[in-house]
């Protein structure tokens, strides 16, 4: 059985040649796209984008839409615009100047059936620009080689998102997160994300990119000391839930409301991470010790106790932090 396949693409302001470079590389794939969808961020230059699109498009049977905000609003909004678009099958995000592998979508699709259908699969690159590589270490290796792990690679333009993930989206677990973030957080909280280690594209570095750290980052400091220290850090935020412990009131009151949405309150996977984020909240909102050993005894203790080893780390860090201002 197919799956229909959909490339998502916001474009604000492109280098025209870019975006013909682009669009190129996808409707050249060795497996097509079965529609793309082409969200403009109200450019300047909208007239010679929307030329573009028809000059490619129109050539080839891959069918295409051009939406346009009617202001600029920015690139989690116009990606996130795409949602209410899409209604089955697999989306893959594309920026605008980017390079793909010809057979970048026909590897993510058969990845994506040996895997029994996860929710996101991103695949690594490689930086790009004036016309060669800049770097031989990937960005994906070059993450991991700063953190020691590949959790902390996120790319939407590297991401292919089954679109049944959409009502977790629409439900606003992670909602206070940027688009691709919430995406990977939510395919990770379901351990639903895989990380295809090969380069499937080449990722253009310039001015005026929104991101430019990875990119720019000098190779040489990457040291195995330096990535083995933030492994150790990164596994202890992630085993005490550090990263919750230390969100906000209002982010983690809107991430219960989300949780408890009767789209997916039932699924054990909600379930049990509902009763950690209500533990954790009732914690920091000081509801009363009736109240916390209540949800405590709602966990399990090996989950409880890792939990207050994180309210301790957290009290500990800001009592340095105060130190230190001191």
């Amino acid at each position: 059985m197919s799956i229909k396949i959909t490339i998502v693409m916001a474009i604000y302001n492109p280098n025209i040649e870019f975006l013909e470079q682009q669009i190129k590389s996808i409707i050249n794939q060795t497996k097509k796209p079965d529609q793309i969808i082409f969200i403009d961020d109200c450019s300047e230059n909208y007239s010679k984008v929307f030329k573009t699109i028809k000059k490619y498009l129109s050539k080839t049977r891959v069918r295409y839409k051009i939406y346009r905000n009617e202001i600029n609003k920015g690139e989690n909004y116009t990606f996130a615009r795409s949602y209410e678009l899409l209604n089955r099958g697999i989306f893959f995000f594309s920026d605008q100047d980017d390079i793909w592998y010809e057979n970048k979508i026909e590897i993510i699709i058969k990845k994506y059936y040996e895997l029994s259908c996860p929710f996101l699969i991103i695949n690594d690159c490689l930086f790009y620009k004036n016309g060669k590589i800049i770097h031989t270490t990937s960005k994906c290796k070059t993450i991991k080689n700063i953190t020691g792990s590949n959790k902390n690679f996120v790319a939407g333009c590297c991401s292919a998102i089954d679109s049944r993930i959409l009502k977790y989206v629409k439900s606003g677990v992670f909602k206070f997160l940027n688009y691709d973030d919430q995406l990977h957080a939510i395919a990770d909280l379901l351990n639903s994300r895989f990380v295809y280690n090969e380069p499937l594209q080449l990722y253009r570095r310039h001015e005026k990119n929104v991101s430019q750290s990875i990119g720019n980052f000098p190779q040489e400091h990457v040291n195995y000391l330096r990535s083995t220290t933030n492994l150790i850090i990164n596994n202890m935020k992630e085993f005490t839930f550090y990263n919750y412990v230390r969100m906000s009131n209002i982010d983690l009151a809107s991430l219960l409301k989300s949780l408890n949405n009767e789209e997916i309150k039932y699924e054990d996977k909600i379930t049990h991470f509902r009763k950690i984020i209500t533990l954790i909240y009732s914690i920091k909102n000081n509801e009363g010790i009736y109240t916390i050993i209540s949800n405590i005894f709602k966990i399990s203790m090996l989950t409880a106790v890792p939990i207050m080893l994180g309210f301790f780390i957290s009290l500990f860090t800001n009592l340095l932090l105060r130190s230190n201002k001191c």
